[in-house]
């Protein structure tokens, strides 16, 4: 993906999205170490929140799931993984207040930043937050200097929205 900043607009644009895979693949024996994606639908989710609320423990869940899916190998998690919903469900909050909060917060850095820091946001018809980027002034001053040698990956965060850091490289690595 190719991001330019227009100097006189005083707005970042995306001037290139390339789809196409850009790197050589892994090979098969490689395949193990590399992270899987999880298959904890929303139904499996709730069954595992029930199930904690009724005393029973991670394994015990998992192995649960593996006698629903016909073996624990048909699941798509594993035990971290029943862990990491219990965990996560300690946390979360669905509160319209993470939004306001978010947006304060990056109001406060660019304010403190002296216009350096940039963000945008855009939302929906009813005021939702759709997609939001922003970019420090550390990482401002590194896309002037290095162009545009960025990298991303990215997950789904507790909304189910992308969650996409872009990262860079420069000449100190």
């Amino acid at each position: 993906m190719y991001v330019v900043h227009r100097e006189k607009l005083k707005k970042w644009e995306v001037t290139l999205v390339d789809l196409k895979h850009n790197h050589t693949m892994i090979s098969k024996d490689e395949v193990l170490f590399m992270q899987r994606p999880r298959n904890i639908t929303p139904v499996i989710w709730k069954l595992i929140i029930t199930l904690n609320k009724s005393g029973i423990g991670p394994s015990i869940t998992l192995n649960v799931l593996g006698e629903l899916t016909g073996g624990l190998e048909n699941t798509g998690i594993g035990n971290q993984d029943v862990r990491n919903v219990l965990r996560d469900i300690q946390h979360y909050v669905f509160d319209s207040s993470d939004a306001l909060e978010g947006l304060a917060l990056l109001r406060e850095l660019k304010s403190n930043s002296q216009g350096e820091f940039f963000y945008k946001v855009d939302v929906d018809e009813e005021n939702r937050v759709r997609a939001m980027l922003w970019v420090d002034p550390i990482s401002v001053n590194a896309y002037k200097n290095f162009g545009d040698v960025f990298d991303s990956m990215y997950r789904t965060n507790r909304y189910c929205m992308p969650f996409v850091p872009f990262t860079g490289v420069n000449h100190h690595f």
